[in-house]
């Protein structure tokens, strides 16, 4: 059943996800299919929380997102919804990848306090 559901019928369940709703780009859709992209920003956090990290997943999560909802509603939703610890290593692959502004739209995050991977960072520039 594909409709367009308000916030309200939709009950969606966090704020995140009333704030993703609004700023999805693949609308109709179910509300199972806006679930699963919604949980994307899940599995880009467990990618990033792996001690045996693959920059490689990680950006395919990026380009996925950034695919599914409007940029800066992304990047808001990235700091939002991934642990605090994760921060570094995704300050640094949104710069390898050209998306990361100075501060953040919609929570004003300052990116620049954040910092740098070295490690993923050191991983990333050998891909090139």
């Amino acid at each position: 059943m594909v409709a367009s559901h308000s916030q309200q019928q939709l009950n969606l369940t966090s704020e995140e996800q009333r704030f993703a709703w609004v700023h999805y780009l693949c609308k109709p859709v179910t509300l199972r299919t806006f679930r699963y992209d919604f949980s994307r920003f899940r599995f880009l956090n467990l990618a990033l929380s792996r001690d045996d990290i693959d920059p490689k997943v990680c950006i395919n999560h990026l380009v996925i997102l950034f695919n599914t909802f409007e940029a800066s509603a992304c990047l808001h939703l990235m700091f939002s919804t991934i642990n605090e610890e994760n921060h570094s290593k995704l300050k640094t692959i949104l710069l390898f990848v050209n998306m990361l502004p100075p501060i953040i739209p919609h929570s004003g995050i300052n990116t620049l306090n954040i910092p740098l991977d070295v490690d993923l960072h050191s991983m990333l520039g050998s891909m090139k």
